[in-house]
């Protein structure tokens, strides 16, 4: 009786596991119940925010771009578009979160708790990716492949950017999660996916402004490997191109979802771009760090922002495209070694202190951390080698070599912030533990086919 019993329980838990294997809603439900009960947890002492209005919770953090969303998401809410006050908001910053925030206004009432319908909306498109990413793992590392995703979520910087409050009004759940799952949709490899993924890359794209220009430099830096596979005529260029075409595609689509906003500011700037951050940019360039600093933008200077100026103090208070370039142009050395001196302070930075703007605290978990989002990085490169036989390696050399590019680019010519390096710490651990995983595949596929 005893040994038919344990037989039962054993065949139950067998037939339990299976299907808990195989069902993509269990799956689903268990990284949502998961990553709910992390966020609660990890933000519990802001608990109060989280049940407040839009509103009250944006200017109960202390940044300002939660605070200018909510004010002109309130205005789309009422008016059906920004007023004269807030227009300058869609001139910084692209309209996608803040008419998210409008749609929500809109329906449920300004005193509703946003926040909290945020988490909700933010759990359901981790709770997806992680479930892409599971089923992706698991042929190439096996049973762990429940566990290993959910790595992301021990680091700081991923639940203050996904789960928590703050990076939750900053929009950064949506930007992340919509550009994550486009990389996951372009390895199904099909129509559907392809275009799917160039919606969601333009879905990051309106929410957060970084993204066109990550979206942008990959395209470039995509065509180019491409052309020089085909300059060195390789062997493998044909099947190379094969996964090559879904990323392009799906960048050139991502564009045309993109073209009704710069069709926006055409019509009422005379001016494609996607925003005009440029501008202020080297206005800010050519600044003192006191007139910085008084004017409330010591952040700015603690960043590096005002290079021109530090590098050619005759020309500090101008406001010229011209000069700006010039000086860079003779102190381009200079200028380029100060903002690598000043890295370090801002990687290694602590994120638990909820200040995503200076680094102003670091712990030896913070740095050891840190260091491991570092390694993750070199090793996302190291494997677009070691994985070079991989199917889908253009795809990944195409996103990390053009996001490498592109946070290039940031690191020389804008200002340093702690959350700006948050985007590329988690891209270095989603793609590496991807490409591993692939990689592993791709060796057993080979091992296999050669024993047949």
């Amino acid at each position: 009786m005893s040994s038919s019993k344990t037989g039962n329980l054993r065949s139950f838990y067998s037939n339990f596991k299976k299907s808990f294997d195989e069902s993509y809603l269990f799956g689903w439900l268990f990284y949502f119940v998961v990553l709910i009960c992390t966020a609660i947890l990890t933000d519990l002492p802001r608990f109060e925010i989280w049940k407040s209005s839009l509103v009250q919770a944006a200017s109960g953090l202390g940044y300002g771009d939660p605070t200018y969303f909510a004010a002109a998401a309130v205005d789309v809410s009422k008016f059906g578009w920004v007023t004269q006050n807030s227009q300058w908001v869609f001139n910084l910053w692209p309209p996608g979160f803040v008419l998210l925030e409008a749609l929500f206004l809109k329906i449920l009432g300004v005193e509703a708790p946003i926040p909290l319908i945020f988490l909700f909306c933010s759990v359901c498109i981790f709770a997806t990716l992680l479930m892409e990413m599971r089923r992706l793992l698991r042929n190439g590392i096996g049973s762990i492949s429940w566990f290993l995703p959910l790595l992301i979520f021990l680091f700081p910087a991923a639940r203050v950017f996904i789960l928590n409050i703050t990076g939750l009004l900053f929009g950064e759940w949506l930007a992340i999660g919509s550009f994550f799952l486009a990389a996951m949709m372009l390895l199904r490899r099909s129509r559907k996916s392809t275009v799917l993924a160039g919606f969601l890359f333009a879905i990051s794209a309106y929410t957060r402004s970084q993204y066109e220009f990550f979206l942008l430099a990959t395209f470039l830096v995509s065509i180019s490997l491409v052309g020089l596979v085909y300059l060195f005529k390789m062997k493998t260029r044909a099947s190379y191109w094969e996964a090559s075409k879904y990323l392009v595609y799906s960048l050139v689509i991502a564009q045309v979802f993109m073209a009704p906003w710069r069709v926006y500011h055409f019509a009422n700037h005379g001016d494609p771009r996607w925003v005009f951050t440029g501008n202020y940019l080297i206005e800010a360039s050519l600044k003192t760090d006191e007139t910085l600093n008084s004017g409330g933008a010591g952040f700015l200077t603690e960043g590096g922002i005002n290079m021109a100026c530090r590098l050619a103090p005759e020309h500090c208070g101008e406001n010229s495209k011209k000069v700006y370039i010039e000086i860079f142009r003779k102190n381009a050395f200079s200028w380029i070694l100060a903002k690598v001196q000043l890295l370090p302070k801002f990687w290694f930075a602590s994120a638990h202190n909820q200040d995503l703007t200076s680094p102003k605290s670091n712990t030896p978990l913070d740095g050891f951390l840190n260091f491991v989002f570092l390694l993750s990085v070199l090793g996302s490169l190291s494997m677009l080698w070691i994985g070079r036989k991989v199917d889908s390696i253009m795809i990944w050399a195409g996103l990390t070599l053009g996001l490498l590019a592109a946070h290039s680019a940031i690191i020389v010519f804008s200002h340093f912030e702690v959350r700006y390096f948050f985007f590329i710490k988690l891209y270095g651990l989603f793609s590496f533990m991807i490409l591993y995983s692939e990689y592993v595949k791709s060796v057993s596929k080979r091992v296999n086919e050669s024993v047949a």
